[in-house]
Parts: structure tokens; sequence; C-alpha cells
């Protein structure tokens, strides 16, 4: 009534060889690709923070250069004007202008990341 399966007491035939061949070849070339498909975001990633960390050095930098010998100045680096700096990959662009309803005076900063430095 029931059929006995033959079992193979010798190891696995070359059909199971084969098919867990091409099953470990397709896994590990998708792992390769999430890897490497992530990679460039993480560079950017690591841009885009180094590019915040400059702009806030240097608004931190001008922050502390604030008084009165240096306010009136028209040669301090506080003076109204476009000013920029590089640092490595960090392209800064800040324009500094007067603001007649408090007094002081507006920081406008601009952050680009250099490509293929």
């Amino acid at each position: 009534m029931f059929r006995q399966l033959k079992i193979n007491k010798y190891g696995f035939s070359i059909v199971e060889v084969v098919i867990a061949a091409v099953i470990f070849t397709i896994a590990t070339v998708g792992l390769f690709s999430a890897i490497s498909m992530t990679r460039p975001q993480a560079t950017s990633s690591a841009d885009d923070i180094e590019g915040l960390f400059r702009a806030r050095q240097k608004i931190d930098e001008l922050s502390a250069m604030v008084s009165a010998d240096q306010w009136g100045n028209a040669s301090s680096p506080l003076a109204p004007g476009t000013y920029n700096a590089t640092y490595n990959r960090v392209y800064l662009e800040w324009t500094i202008t007067d603001n007649p309803n408090t007094g002081g005076r507006d920081i406008s900063m601009t952050i680009n990341i250099l490509n293929g430095v």
C-alpha cells in the first residue's frame, strides 16, 4: 500500500550540488551588489557632514570676532561683503549684510561639495 522511498546512502547527487552552487552564487552576487550600492551614499553623507561641520566652524569663528573695534572696521572679516573659503572638497561662500531693523548684521552661507577633487 505504501511505497518506500529509496534513500541514497552515499551523499549528495550531482544535481543537488549544482543547484546548491547556483543558489550560493546568486546570493553572493546579490550581497555584493547591495554592498557596492551603499558605498556612494556613505561617501556622499560623509561629505555633507564635513560641509556642515566646516560651515558651523566658520560661523563660530566669525561670532568670536564680534567686538566694537571689529564692527566698524571696513577691512574686518565682519564687514559687509561676500567671502569664500575652500576646505578639502568643501567650498563655503557667505555674504554679510547690514540689517537696518536690528542694527546687526545677517550672514547668508552656501555650502558646495566639490566633485572630482
